[in-house]
């Protein structure tokens, strides 16, 4: 019985204790300040349906609207875009991304390489698109950039307004990426 009485006052201590809590953090999630940045420093990245349409323009295809993926974030994707001769064909594509409705953070242009005896060729079409991306970004291309998408590097450069990377991904074929993200 002691036991029974003990457990009851304990649950109406926890309770009451719950309550006070809960009063006391609607009140500090009233008082915090969001921390979301407003506008990215690329000042294209907030004219989405302009930076999509640019993009296309590309030659690479016609990117999709800008649209929710249902778990939080947004995006617009082009299709992918089959070049060379052989077998299964190398291809590009782009794909816009952000956390935000309101503007792009990052835009990818993603090579594959799944005929490896065309690499030179792709890697010469992807530094002539990710050139053209640059520009039409308005960005100004980092030295060695298109050297590195050229002869198939890595490649890193990072100032106070964007980030602008070459990154491989190697498994049964190479995968490579222009990243160009805005701070």
């Amino acid at each position: 019985m002691f036991k029974a009485n003990f457990l009851v006052i304990g649950l109406i201590l926890m309770f009451l204790v719950g309550c006070g809590n809960s009063n006391s953090r609607q009140n500090t999630t009233n008082t915090e300040v969001s921390t979301e940045k407003e506008n990215p420093k690329i000042a294209l990245f907030s004219e989405i349906d302009k930076t999509i349409a640019r993009l296309t323009l590309s030659g690479i295809g016609q990117l999709g609207n800008w649209q929710s993926d249902g778990m939080g974030e947004y995006f617009s994707v082009s299709p992918y875009y089959q070049f060379g001769s052989g077998t299964p064909q190398n291809n590009l594509a782009y794909n816009l991304v952000s956390e935000n409705s309101k503007y792009i953070q990052k835009v990818n242009l993603i090579l594959n390489i799944n005929n490896g005896s065309e690499r030179k060729q792709a890697l010469q079409k992807f530094s002539e698109i990710a050139k053209k991306t640059l520009e039409t970004l308005e960005i100004k291309i980092p030295e060695g950039l298109i050297n590195a998408a050229k002869t198939g590097r890595e490649f890193n450069f990072e100032n106070d307004t964007y980030l602008v990377s070459v990154k491989l991904d190697k498994s049964n074929i190479e995968i490579f990426t222009l990243l160009i993200q805005s701070k």
